[in-house]
């Protein structure tokens, strides 16, 4: 169809309010919970109702060095929100359309995998998965980070 744009992916992990971990290559997977009241001899199932919602976002690819937050990721910030015990959530952003950039998700989580793989004299890659409760539509024009 004319003027179909196709989305792409970023996912952008915050601390201390600037980006730590931009990638590209993203999965982002929402969940909700249903509950039904079971039937009996007497009375028919209930119809389900809404439960809790959630979601899960993820990344595997390319491990770099690049503290600025602008074009990669620093693997030591990502350890460090991984081993944050606090209650503290990280703030995540799901970026359909880096060049677009009129919308994305946000929304908080917690960091529940995180893997690197380093071989020597071979490319390092990073796995990393965070769960969150409510993720947001946000609709509005932003600069993206490092234009």
């Amino acid at each position: 169809m004319a003027n179909e744009k196709t989305i792409s992916g970023n996912l952008r992990l915050h601390a201390n309010g600037s980006p730590i971990f931009d990638a590209i290559g993203a999965t982002l997977s929402l969940a909700r919970e249903t509950t039904t009241t079971p039937g009996t001899k007497d009375t028919a199932a209930g119809k389900p109702k809404k439960g809790d919602k959630s979601f899960t976002v993820g990344f595997n690819g390319l491990g770099v060095y690049a503290g600025d937050g602008n074009g990669g990721h620093n693997f030591k910030d990502l350890v460090d929100l991984f081993n944050d015990d606090s209650d503290a959530d990280v703030h995540v952003e799901f970026v359909p359309s880096e060049a677009d950039y009129q919308w994305y998700y946000e929304g908080d989580c917690i960091i529940t995998q995180l893997e690197g793989v380093f071989n020597y004299s071979e490319t390092s890659t990073v796995t990393l998965s965070a769960v969150g409760s409510v993720i947001t539509p946000v609709d509005k024009a932003v600069t993206a980070p490092g234009s």
